[in-house]
């Protein structure tokens, strides 16, 4: 471990509410593996060409994946006397809150059915892969029979930021940056000139951002499906989001959670991103750097920090109801599982749910139930960004510690 990663570390227990100097070293080399994703710089296998994925970990680590062990750790020591807590930097959340809870909704599509956008997504048909080529048709032929036959509304943005208000808490809606340079198959085709549905009727994609900002919520950066890596690529669309948005966009997430730890954090930085909520699992409930807790990504190769707060992703829709095929019921009981881990520890948790459901889903269903119980839970419901402003504001307490401790 370098003195730069244990600085690293230590700030990070810091940040926790625990005094550093006071946990065994071999707990802080530990924590250091976990935060700088030392497993991930060396095991480049990803699943589906996407992410990597606790599969790809030793078995002492798969063991724990759904764990917050860093937290459980820390606790566990103090219970034991061993680890103590820092006055200047309790409590860990606003208000004295229990818990944080970061809800975020990626805006893959806008439109049901939208004809317009399949016929945008024939651009990309000459480098789709035989199987793409075949979604594409089928998806084009299927929105051609609904727009005939019918097909019942997605819920509006505007519900689901009426749902949380509801709850007391708000989230980040991360867009495309379109339109989307040398698009992939894979990836989202509306405009920001496009209509959709806000309060039971149709305006532009530009002014639905605006409305939601207007209304407090936040407006993110979904970066398409091949720039996690390509840094011009991700510039301009984070320009072309800029121009819409009210406010300067600082967060992120990348499309199918690609991401290569060698290169995306510094990608992110190089275009201006404060903050990013991409590592998670696209199969599972993971905690995938065995902590809830933001966390400041590390470059382990040129041995320094890179200044991109990452904001891990743990409950994921589409890996509860999708790749696992579980029950409304049981993802519920799932997800509230790990809402009371994480309040037992007084960590936090990151909710990705997409927008494209019906009113009677049970996706639907089982977010409204989920956030419900962590307003129950006293959890301080936060965007992205709200994250980030609160941990750096936190970090520049704990650096004035640590350069008086250290």
């Amino acid at each position: 471990m370098t003195e730069n990663i244990k600085k690293h570390t230590y700030l990070f227990v810091a940040l926790a509410g625990y005094n550093p100097f006071s946990i065994p070293n071999d707990i802080i080399k530990r924590i250091a593996k976990l935060i700088t994703r030392k497993e991930e710089w060396s095991n480049s296998v990803k699943r589906n060409d996407q992410n990597f994925e606790l599969d790809f970990a030793p078995y002492e680590r798969q063991k724990l994946r759904h764990e917050p062990v860093i937290e459980e750790t820390l606790a566990k020591l103090s219970d034991e006397g061993i680890a103590e807590t820092l006055d200047c930097l309790r409590p860990v959340w606003p208000d004295g809150k229990r818990m944080a809870a970061v809800l975020t909704h990626d805006v893959d599509h806008l439109v049901p059915y939208s004809m317009l956008d399949r016929v945008r997504s024939f651009r990309t048909f000459p480098e789709a892969s035989v199987f793409r080529k075949g979604v594409l048709l089928y998806s084009a032929a299927k929105a051609c029979f609904k727009s005939i036959a019918g097909y019942k509304r997605w819920v509006s943005l505007d519900e689901w930021i009426e749902m949380e208000e509801n709850c007391g808490a708000k989230s980040t809606f991360y867009f495309f940056g379109q339109p989307v340079p040398s698009p992939h198959p894979k990836d989202s085709n509306y405009r920001y000139t496009d209509k959709a549905r806000w309060q039971e009727t149709f305006i532009n994609v530009k002014n639905i951002i605006k409305n939601i900002e207007n209304r407090g919520w936040e407006v993110g950066l979904h970066g398409s499906y091949k720039s996690y890596n390509d840094g011009e690529k991700l510039r301009v669309e984070k320009q072309n989001l800029d121009s819409v948005s009210e406010n300067r966009v600082n967060t992120c997430r990348q499309h199918y959670l690609r991401y290569d730890i060698k290169h995306t954090p510094q990608v992110h930085q190089n275009v201006g991103l404060e903050a990013d909520t991409t590592l998670g699992s696209n199969v599972s409930l993971d905690f995938r750097a065995g902590t809830g807790l933001p966390f400041f990504m590390f470059d382990i190769e040129h041995d320094k920090e890179v200044n991109v707060l990452q904001v891990p992703l743990i409950i994921h829709d589409v890996a509860l109801m999708g790749n696992q095929q579980m029950t409304p019921e049981l993802a519920l009981n799932r997800c509230m599982e790990v809402v009371d881990r994480c309040r037992k520890y007084g960590g936090a948790i990151t909710v990705l749910w997409h927008n494209s459901y019906t009113h009677d889903s049970a996706y639907t269903k089982v977010y409204q139930a989920l956030i419900e119980y962590l307003s129950e839970c006293d959890a301080w419901g936060c965007t992205v960004t709200q994250m980030n402003h609160w941990w750096r504001k936190r970090r520049r307490t704990a650096e004035e510690w640590l350069s008086e401790n250290y």
